[in-house]
């Protein structure tokens, strides 16, 4: 009966030993069952609107960064380009008549300067023989009349040169109508090379049941690619545990 004593008292210190190892172990490092594991999610979404012509990829695949995921048909942004690069063309060749203007502008206002310059000479010259009598009034009005007319003459191609430089604007590729076609050029070869949609990272396809001929819009997710670089776990631990 002892016995029974003795073993059922150390039966009962073993387990408040053990009880309050527990507790203070799981104060220390609580648990819970309420966890899961988390990784980097991308949303793959196309930047261009299209019909989808090809998928590279099925649900559940592994893909490393940069693979080929699906495509846009890229026929109509191939249009676009070469629409824009002929527009670009275009303006230069605009561009280069107007700098032409430009110049020829400038040769006549030079030519008229120098019309100017003799019809001012002959006019000076004309009063100074009248003076001596070696020119009749007559011949004296021609030459002022001469001398104004190159004048006007003159002021005519300075305003044919002011607006020839403004139709310009400025020469060469700084030209607003060049820059603005390079711009949409850009945009166009931009939007052609968005047709491909390639992994953002190295992970596995997830959700996909995209199709060819489906109608794809830009920034619409079609799918998401789970990257494996990182992992973490989230768990939620009550209150009383904290």
């Amino acid at each position: 009966m002892r016995i029974r004593i003795l073993i059922l008292s150390a039966a009962v210190a073993a387990g408040g030993v053990g009880i309050s190892t527990y507790e203070h172990y799981a104060s220390r490092y609580p648990s819970t069952d309420d966890a899961y594991i988390s990784a980097n999610v991308v949303q793959v979404a196309p930047q261009v609107s299209g019909a989808v012509d090809r998928v590279f990829v099925s649900n559940q695949q592994q893909v490393a960064k940069g693979d080929p995921l699906f495509s846009i048909e890229e026929t109509p942004f191939r249009y676009a380009l070469q629409q824009a690069q002929s527009q670009l063309a275009l303006a230069r060749q605009q561009v280069a008549q107007d700098e032409a203007g430009v110049a020829s502008a400038k040769a006549e206002v030079h030519r008229r300067e120098v019309l100017l310059g003799n019809a001012k000479a002959r006019n000076k010259r004309a009063h100074s023989l009248q003076k001596k009598d070696f020119l009749s009034q007559q011949d004296v009005e021609d030459a002022e009349a001469e001398y104004k007319s190159a004048q006007a003459n003159l002021d005519v191609a300075h305003a044919r040169l002011n607006e020839a430089r403004e139709r310009l604007g400025q020469p060469g590729d700084a030209n607003d109508k060049v820059v603005s076609a390079k711009a949409r050029v850009d945009q166009a070869r931009w939007q052609l090379d968005h047709t491909h949609v390639d992994a953002a990272c190295t992970g596995q396809v997830s959700e996909l049941d995209l199709q060819p001929g489906t109608v794809a819009r830009a920034d619409n997710p079609q799918f998401v690619l789970i990257c494996n670089d990182a992992y973490w776990v989230i768990a939620n631990y009550k209150e009383t545990d904290l």
